[in-house]
């Protein structure tokens, strides 16, 4: 902590300003309210990464995914070869999918779930030998 803010008397919870240390190196005045939300986005992060499984690739996902089992089917090679798989968990932009032989598809292919009506194109976003996490591209 700088002299002058060691020497500033407190003046409780509510200030006008905080100052906080950004990069360890400048001290800055930053508003309440913004600090503020800088801390609940850092205390949001900290939150999520610590209640995911370890190992787990939720710590880089931008959507929160909700766990499912759920049958599809993947189709690819100019619609000419399927894959029968089920899907983990799932959000609106991706999921991630498990079937055997996922080191062996191609980057990018349509996503058929079985009680959906509508495809899923998918782009492939990382993949272990028997796991494939895809974004949601249409």
């Amino acid at each position: 902590m700088s002299s002058a803010a060691a020497q500033r008397p407190s003046s409780g919870p509510v200030n006008d300003v905080v100052d906080a240390t950004l990069l360890g190196q400048q001290l800055v005045t930053l508003p309440t309210d913004v600090l503020v939300k800088i801390l609940r986005l850092v205390h949001e992060d900290l939150l999520k990464q610590a209640l995911a499984p370890p190992g787990d690739a939720a710590n880089n996902r931008r959507h929160l995914r909700q766990r499912t089992l759920r049958t599809a089917k993947i189709v690819y090679n100019h619609r000419t070869c399927v894959a029968d798989c089920q899907i983990r968990d799932m959000s609106h932009a991706g999921c991630r999918v498990r079937l055997t032989g996922a080191a062996n598809l191609p980057r990018h292919f349509e996503l058929k779930i079985v009680g959906l009506a509508e495809t899923k194109l998918c782009e492939v976003k990382w993949r272990t030998q028997e796991e494939l996490g895809v974004l949601f591209v249409a």
